[in-house]
């Protein structure tokens, strides 16, 4: 599973999830608090989110783009998936 080269990666799980791991270089922004940190996202790049299983990051993208961001989208499969699939995984 590739993500895009210079994107901006955003978790949107709780930070305890996070704690458990999360793929590296990610940024965590948990989804009850996203719209009250947009000024942590940089607008000038591509912006990843990405969740558990699916649906938290899906809601993700439609905040931010309803804020403004328009070169953010979910990640396909979440965090689910990248693990299934063997990748890497870090811890803070």
């Amino acid at each position: 599973m590739a993500i895009e080269a210079g994107a901006f990666l955003i978790d949107v799980r709780t930070p305890s999830e996070y704690a458990e791991g999360f793929i590296p270089g990610a940024t965590n922004i948990d989804l009850r608090t996203l719209a009250d940190n947009t000024s942590l996202i940089p607008t000038d790049t591509q912006v990843i989110v990405y969740c558990k299983s699916g649906w938290p990051a899906a809601l993700s993208e439609s905040i931010l783009q309803v804020l403004g961001f328009s070169n953010v989208k979910a990640f396909p499969g979440s965090y689910a998936a990248w693990t299934a699939a063997g990748e890497p995984v870090a811890t803070p």
